[in-house]
């Protein structure tokens, strides 16, 4: 399936434009929590940072223990500096979390103070900061996003919890990436999952993204949280504690945090696409359309085997894949098409409700064993809102973590009645897939493109894209 590099035509992939100043990069480090054991490695993180984030250019501020309403009056601050001059703008939260993307600011036994991140990240709209429209504004988040673990081993890191205050209103304020272009969250774990930490080192997760940070061979942040994903799983799965790092993104473009390094790619920092057949790409859909023919041409134009089916059917065929063998495939590509889909929840023809994330789960490495390792892509095309992708599982040991090499990509964003033009979405997504993909841009180049083209079309949501990715995707 690989073409020769005589083959491959020479595409310049879109760049954020890059400033003087890379920007700030601010830093909320909680080592004392009210009511939660206490953090002192947590520091070490912030120690790394600073190092680390200089490397490539940001300015570095810190703060330790603040309070909830200190929190929001600082990114205040930062909403209304003059940001014109930067590349980016960027914020690192290091903390108690839980459930839903509960985060914890320091006086939590006092006020109860949990807060969300869609209320940080609203901060930071074009309308809240016109100064940071059109540039990259990124998010890392090092905490619990549950209490779940992927195997029964001795637990280092902190637990999750749910916020025992939370109103009802509140209980569905889960993350929601802003309806707006240009936002990048990465999180150290998948929904439901432990962060972990340990003393010597801080957070496993802020290690590793500062050794990749400090590496003159990474300057694409794609690239870069892409290593840190593989890093953070293949560690935390030596030390006992699997930890399988995730981001969301609607970037347009690709950001280079520093000068790109003139070393060819690494062949060990790629997914290998070397058997004879791609795999096997489902088309499930409520009925017939040009859509479901186009994403057909596009499929078996990148090699896959396709078929279409019913939304209905989607069961039946995961029971059925998944007793198959596919050590002979590189991949597996699914695309859903419905009309409905709430709280992650799809609707089949019949009107009948299921769970994304139990669909999604059935790929996952111990349930399909010999997909284990390879990317398994998810594409689905609705309307959709306050949605969450997983629950947290005990399972037995395997070598790396089993939510690992999942890709999701969302035809519109996670925002309160969201609506996307579904069509010129499949559209966008098979024309670029047709066209680039053979011309050795890797998936994820390929997506930002595709979102920066949804959103110069006024009136249209940009699509959003979910991480777990250990290695890039090249379909050539």
């Amino acid at each position: 399936m690989q073409e020769s590099s005589e083959q491959l035509i020479n595409v310049e992939v879109p760049l954020y434009p890059n400033y003087e100043n890379t920007g700030k990069l601010v830093v909320f480090y909680n080592t004392n929590v009210a009511g939660e054991e206490p953090l002192a490695e947590l520091a070490k993180d912030a120690e790394n940072l600073q190092v680390a984030a200089k490397s490539v250019g940001f300015d570095v501020d810190t703060y330790q223990n603040l309070k909830r309403h200190e929190i929001f009056e600082k990114l205040e601050g930062y909403t209304k500096m003059d940001h014109s001059k930067c590349t980016c703008f960027a914020v690192v939260i290091t903390t108690h979390g839980g459930e839903e993307d509960i985060l914890w600011a320091s006086d939590k036994d006092e006020n109860n103070a949990f807060y969300y991140l869609n209320d940080m990240l609203n901060n930071f709209r074009s309308k809240n900061c016109p100064n940071l429209k059109e540039k990259p504004k990124l998010f890392f988040i090092n905490a619990c996003r549950g209490g779940a673990e992927d195997r029964v081993a001795p637990h280092t890191g902190t637990r999750g919890t749910v916020a025992t205050g939370a109103t009802e209103e509140d209980k569905c304020k889960i993350l929601t990436v802003p309806v707006e272009a240009d936002f990048l969250v990465a999180h150290a774990s998948c929904p439901g999952y432990y962060a972990t930490s340990e003393a010597e080192v801080g957070s496993i997760f802020i290690k590793k993204l500062c050794d990749v940070l400090k590496n003159d061979e990474f300057s694409d942040l794609f690239d870069i949280l892409t290593n840190v994903n593989e890093l953070t799983a293949r560690e935390s799965c030596n030390e006992g504690d699997i930890q399988m790092p995730s981001f969301t993104t609607q970037l347009t473009a690709s950001l280079q945090l520093r000068q790109p390094s003139k070393s060819p790619t690494k062949p060990e920092s790629n997914y290998q696409m070397n058997n004879a057949e791609r795999g096997h790409c489902y088309i499930f859909s409520k009925e017939a359309s040009a859509d479901e023919n186009n994403i057909e041409d596009t499929g078996k134009h990148l090699g896959f085997y396709v078929e279409k089916c019913m939304l209905s059917q989607m069961q039946e065929i995961a029971s059925k894949y998944i007793e198959a063998k596919h050590e002979n495939h590189d991949c597996f590509m699914c695309v859903i098409k419905t009309y409905s889909f709430e709280h992650d929840q799809l609707t089949n023809e019949s009107g009948e409700k299921f769970l994304l994330k139990h669909f999604v789960y059935r790929f996952h490495g111990n349930e399909c064993p010999s997909l284990h390792g390879k990317p398994k892509i998810f594409i689905v095309q609705a309307p959709y809102r306050k949605s969450k992708l997983g629950n947290g599982r005990k399972e037995a040991k395997i070598t790396i973590p089993e939510t690992a090499d999942t890709l999701i990509v969302y035809s519109t964003s996670p925002e309160p009645n969201s609506q996307g033009n579904g069509t010129l979405f499949v559209e966008t997504l098979c024309k670029h897939l047709q066209d680039y993909a053979g011309a050795g841009i890797d998936l994820m180049s390929i997506l930002s493109m595709i979102t920066s083209k949804m959103s110069k079309l006024v009136g249209l949501h940009v699509p959003s894209v979910t991480s777990q990715l250990r290695k890039k995707v090249f379909l050539h």
